[in-house]
């Protein structure tokens, strides 16, 4: 995705994602309709003075909190302050080969939960085999996501409803998965396949309506490797 800083009325450039860059006092970013991928995440040094809520300066809608008008989405006119920072501009951009894919058909890793083995096989080998696309119905509650052919139903009566986590995969009685994204709530009552991989939940994050996304199983050790190369890569 790229975006474009414009410095004056002639003068501008463009600036890509997972690149750090400046702005100086009168500039302009424009942010257009992205190619690929749905969300861009703009951030300062110093983070945003916005009030918190329960420790987070979020916005939820569906809550109504959060933001700098209890939970109303920004809109043209609005202003956010940042909190004084460091000035200072990292060098360093995002190898390419860390970054991302948002194009074609992304791929989900999904580290199975113990509710996955109690799930009938054949449910299991359909769901891991066939192709999805992702549903207009999705937010950031959850992306849901649509077989191209018709879905097993799935029993989900035995269950209590316990607690849930971002990237928790739901099987609900039409059999068609729900990935929670950060809005999630906090119980949930269906089967859980497993949660998506950690360097795997951005890409779930970027999902657009219509986009094809598949399953696929991985394990926590390798998994856990990944997360602690890129944390270590940005020194966190």
């Amino acid at each position: 995705m790229q975006r474009e800083i414009l410095t004056g009325s002639t003068d501008s450039r463009r600036v890509f994602n997972w690149h750090p860059f400046g702005l100086r006092n009168g500039q302009e970013l424009h942010l257009s309709i992205p190619r690929e991928g749905c969300r861009t995440y703009i951030s300062t040094s110093g983070g945003f003075d916005v009030a918190t809520f329960m420790g987070s300066t979020s916005t939820v809608e569906r809550d109504g909190v959060g933001g700098i008008k209890a939970g109303l989405p920004l809109a043209n006119g609005d202003s956010l302050k940042s909190v004084d920072s460091d000035s200072s501009i990292p060098s360093d951009n995002m190898p390419r080969t860390a970054m991302p894919n948002y194009e074609g058909l992304r791929t989900l890793r999904i580290i199975p939960s113990f509710q996955y083995h109690q799930l009938d096989r054949r449910l299991l080998q359909r769901v891991l085999q066939q192709p999805y696309s992702v549903s207009p119905n999705s937010n950031r509650m959850g992306v849901r996501l649509q077989a191209s052919l018709e879905s097993e139903p799935v029993n989900t009566h035995s269950l209590i409803s316990e607690g849930i986590v971002c990237g928790a995969v739901q099987l609900p009685p039409d059999g068609n998965p729900i990935v929670m994204l950060s809005d999630h709530q906090t119980l949930g009552g269906y089967p859980k396949l497993g949660v998506v991989a950690f360097r795997d939940l951005s890409v779930a994050a970027q999902l657009r309506p219509g986009d094809a996304v598949r399953l696929r199983l991985t394990n926590l050790p390798l998994e856990r490797l990944k997360q602690r190369a890129f944390y270590r890569y940005f020194n966190l």
